[in-house]
């Protein structure tokens, strides 16, 4: 997402699930495993890019050579802080394997009527049949692959002093929720209350963030997670056409706890930058206020199949709305590229009610 200039070498990275994707899909038949940069990852990030004067970054897969002294977007589709989150989009070849699967045996026309049954799951099984991911520790593997390429080249202490300078922005934890703990093929709802699991979320987070640390990282932005019973596949499965205040309720602890650990990662790592950007409270106000911030509908996706335009998320090759700019919701998942200009602006520039302990730009100066 953000770069931050270096004297010789500038370095940005990217970890985060598909919750950060954004705008005019792209269809990829390799998406998730090639963490899509240019639209389905990427506008916010383009954005706050371009504000900071600064190229966009490639794709892990995709970077080479010299790319990769410019930064690097790690993330995938489908996966979670936890490893087993997001194995239900994972095709499993042992017929008596516990692991979640999907009915790979349907036609197309079955597979549709499978998948409005089961809003949550991937359209692209629909042509691909199966998605690889990458679960955040495998990310953070990959990001040490980055690391040790680039100090064969730079050599360790220029290495060091630049990514010490860089950003790395992460978002992550609602695949955990909605492609974990509300699947009904997860037995994970059975095993912990709300408050459990965050506490087990944030207790993996701050592990995987300070081996970040560890390898040389020292500002770091995370994204918190936003109004999940709002989504537009949560509404599809509610008959009164009302966010769930339930789904709503089970991701507060996550924030909360994330904030706790923000404080104590800052207090007591050496050199630590760590910020959050509280997209709950900014989707808190927006679909409060949606009609004072040019936004006419949002209780459906601009690209959807069935109900609020969520039972089936965008399809490719579908025709979207027309009017795109009047949506705060893309598809059954993803806020549009104009929701993501609106909040990109404010956690650049924003005050301490929506990123905390400072805002973007003033970390880059820091």
């Amino acid at each position: 997402m953000l770069l931050v200039n270096g004297a010789s070498m500038a370095i940005g990275h990217q970890i985060h699930d598909q919750s950060m994707a954004i705008g005019h899909q792209i269809h990829d038949q390799s998406m998730a495993n090639k963490h899509q940069i240019n639209a389905k990852h990427t506008n916010n990030h383009r954005l706050n890019a371009e504000l900071l004067g600064l190229p966009l970054i490639p794709a892990y897969s995709e970077a080479s050579g010299a790319q990769v002294l410019h930064g690097v977007n790690y993330a995938s589709a489908t996966t979670g802080i936890l490893d087993i989150t997001g194995r239900n989009f994972v095709r499993t070849h042992i017929s008596n394997s516990n692991e979640p699967g999907f009915p790979f045996d349907l036609n197309f026309n079955e597979r549709i009527l499978y998948l409005k049954r089961d809003p949550i799951i991937s359209t692209k099984f629909l042509l691909h049949g199966q998605v690889g991911r990458v679960p955040f520790d495998q990310q953070i593997r990959n990001f040490q692959n980055t690391l040790d390429q680039v100090t064969d080249n730079l050599g360790a202490s220029d290495v060091s002093n630049a990514i010490a300078r860089c950003i790395f922005f992460v978002g992550m934890g609602s695949n955990d929720y909605l492609n974990n703990y509300l699947r009904p093929n997860y037995n994970t709802k059975n095993q912990y209350n709300a408050q459990q699991y965050a506490d087990l979320l944030v207790s993996e987070y701050s592990r995987q963030l300070t081996t970040l640390y560890n390898l040389g990282e020292r500002k770091f932005v995370l994204a918190g997670l936003g109004r999940m019973g709002c989504i537009p596949s949560i509404l599809a499965q509610n008959q009164m056409d009302r966010c769930s205040e339930e789904v709503n309720q089970l991701v507060m602890p996550f924030n909360a706890n994330v904030k706790t650990m923000i404080n104590n990662l800052n207090a007591n790592l050496p050199g630590a930058r760590f910020t959050f950007i509280d997209i709950a409270r900014m989707f808190e106000d927006l679909l409060t206020n949606y009609r004072s911030y040019g936004f006419s509908v949002i209780d459906r996706g601009c690209c959807g199949i069935g109900r609020n335009g969520g039972q089936i998320t965008c399809l490719p090759f579908q025709t979207p709305c027309a009017n795109r700019e009047q949506y705060v919701f893309w598809d059954a998942f993803h806020p549009t590229e104009a929701v993501n200009i609106m909040f990109g602006r404010k956690a650049l520039y924003g005050d301490q009610s929506v990123v905390y302990p400072m805002n973007i730009q003033q970390l880059t100066s820091l």
